[in-house]
């Protein structure tokens, strides 16, 4: 993978490559099933509880499983059922390696893989460390099946983790890599595709990124779609210049200057249903990345209205330093699960410190430095939002790549425990 500059197009792009590179495993979420509230805990001798919120026996969540949606590579989603975590086949992919075997099916019992069976430590950690020993060695993964014996599935054989991964580790080549050769064949870029593939370096994936970007009209009518797409619209235009997709970037911030309320957006459109969570009118997880968009399109050279990007300032700058961003037009929050809002404004930060003339002397770039420090305190809070996880790991990790050069030691721990 070449080499290039981190600038504001590689701290964003670090947004998508650490989510595909630490969550290899999949999103895990809770659904219901039957199960004894009265049973016993599966986590033996006060076992380490490593990432919250855990799969737990006991308690308000005794009654639910919890899914694995994907096992890495191989190809099936695995159920957590309580009591005990017991392994149950909840899907097989198509064309996947498990299908391959002809011998997998849903409602399965998986009574070991590998020889190695869930006790005393999060599931979650065990069967991370089975893909990622089978990707270091042979590519073997035995699934025990109950009344049927083992079943050999074959996953790619790619190596191990460097120490100082990403950098200078051909497995996280091969990895970015893979996803950036699945994402070239999509017809239209999906949310993070255009960060991710300018992100890799490569022609042939700018190429691509230049096709997407041909005759462009619009990246979506919903805020969160110019919260999320806008600044890849706006790297687009940093890495080549292509002044084609200037008019749209600027009527993407006129679009969201008749949809900001009160300093903020909400997911959609209009104001969100003052019936609806906080009742502020504003969703800050959709709201916070719009912000970020109308200060990239400004480093783009476009004019954005000043009324709607002062008050939008006002209304997040003032969470840096205090907690963490509210769901709405509230005091900040506490604890650790942010759903990306906090993450997402140690990024917008970062942009605002490269707008200003004090720079890294700027108030921007202290409250960037204080809200991506938070990603690093909430390494063991996965998996934890309204909508079951996934957004805030997102913007975690992107977040904490920021103090890569400031704070290497808390940066490269934060690595090495999201992979284990």
């Amino acid at each position: 993978m070449n080499t290039i500059k981190w600038d504001v197009s590689r701290i964003m792009s670090t947004l998508i490559v650490l989510a595909a590179l630490a969550l290899g495993i999949g999103t895990v979420v809770a659904q219901k099933k039957g199960a004894a509230k009265s049973a016993p805990s599966y986590y033996k001798d006060g076992g380490m509880l490593m990432f919250n919120p855990y799969p737990n026996d006991t308690g308000r969540s005794g009654n639910k499983s919890w899914l694995v949606r994907n096992f890495g590579p191989v190809g099936i989603g695995i159920n957590l059922k309580r009591p005990g975590m017991t392994m149950e086949v909840n899907n097989v992919e198509k064309a996947s390696p498990a299908e391959a075997t002809g011998k997998l099916k849903k409602g399965q019992i998986i009574e070991s893989i590998n020889g190695v069976v869930l006790e005393k430590i999060d599931p979650r950690i065990i069967l991370g460390d089975i893909i990622t020993q089978a990707e270091a060695t042979d590519g073997k993964i035995n699934l025990k099946i109950k009344g049927l014996g083992n079943v050999l599935v074959k996953i790619p054989v790619m190596g191990g983790y460097s120490k100082t991964w990403p950098e200078n580790c051909p497995k996280s080549d091969k990895i970015v890599r893979n996803l950036a050769d699945l994402l070239a064949k999509d017809a239209e870029p999906k949310w993070g595709s255009v960060i991710f593939l300018l992100s890799t370096g490569e022609e042939k994936d700018l190429a691509v990124v230049r096709k997407w970007m041909k005759d462009i009209k619009t990246i979506g009518g919903m805020n969160w779609e110019k919260g999320y797409k806008g600044p890849g619209l706006c790297e687009y235009y940093l890495r080549t210049g292509d002044k084609s997709v200037l008019p749209v970037i600027k009527q993407m911030t006129e679009e969201l200057k008749v949809n900001m309320y009160n300093g903020g957006w909400s997911g959609r459109g209009a104001p969100a249903a003052f019936t609806y969570s906080t009742g502020t009118g504003q969703v800050h997880a959709s709201g916070m990345n719009c912000m970020t968009f109308l200060l990239m399109a400004r480093l783009c050279g476009v004019e954005v209205d000043e009324y709607m990007l002062n008050r939008s300032l006002q209304q997040f700058y003032r969470f840096a330093g205090h907690g963490n961003v509210a769901y709405g037009n509230g005091l900040p929050e506490g604890g650790f699960r942010d759903n990306g809002k906090t993450g997402g404004l140690a990024m917008s930060m970062a942009v605002a410190a490269k707008l200003t003339p004090d720079g890294e002397s700027s108030v921007y770039a202290k409250a960037r430095d204080n809200s991506a420090m938070k990603s690093f305190y909430a390494t063991n809070w996965f998996h934890a939002a309204h909508t079951g996880g996934g957004i805030g790991e997102i913007w975690h990790h992107g977040a904490v790549s920021l103090m890569r050069e400031k704070r290497p030691t808390p940066y490269r721990s934060y690595l090495d425990s999201s992979v284990g």
